[in-house]
């Protein structure tokens, strides 16, 4: 019962994750996903940094910083979903803690890595030109 209770949380939580990388859930830091944003970061740089708090702080800043640059990754590729979809779904997957704790750092790391061996590969479709920057 405990295992399928943990594996429907992750597959909600990779879903949520999809969804709030490609924009369809709210726009970016805005109510209840910046909430749920702000408390998955303050727990994670918690546990990660119990008694540190400059790196706590530390950790806060680039994981803020590197979900914006994981959202602004996906947005290029939101026409793409058959190319983007399963990346950011084995990336979160592999990325999450427990069955909740999202490390959006590694996340983003991991998708790009991606992203970019598939364009060297050229089996990446090509980025929106509406959402790069």
């Amino acid at each position: 019962m405990f295992e399928i209770s943990l594996c429907r949380s992750r597959q909600l939580v990779l879903r949520f994750v999809l969804l709030l990388a490609m924009g369809v859930c709210l726009p970016p830091w805005s109510g209840a996903q910046a909430e749920n944003s702000e408390a998955n970061i303050g727990q994670l740089c918690h546990e990660e940094w119990p008694n540190d708090f400059s790196m706590e702080e530390y950790c806060q800043n680039n994981q803020r910083e590197d979900l914006q640059a994981f959202r602004r990754l996906v947005l290029q590729y939101r026409g793409s979903s058959d190319f983007i979809d399963p990346i950011v779904r084995r990336c979160t997957e592999e990325w999450t803690k427990g069955s909740v704790l999202i490390d959006y750092s590694m996340v983003d790391y991991c998708t790009r890595n991606e992203v970019e061996a598939a364009q060297r590969l050229g089996k990446a479709p090509a980025p929106s030109a509406s959402a790069s920057g």
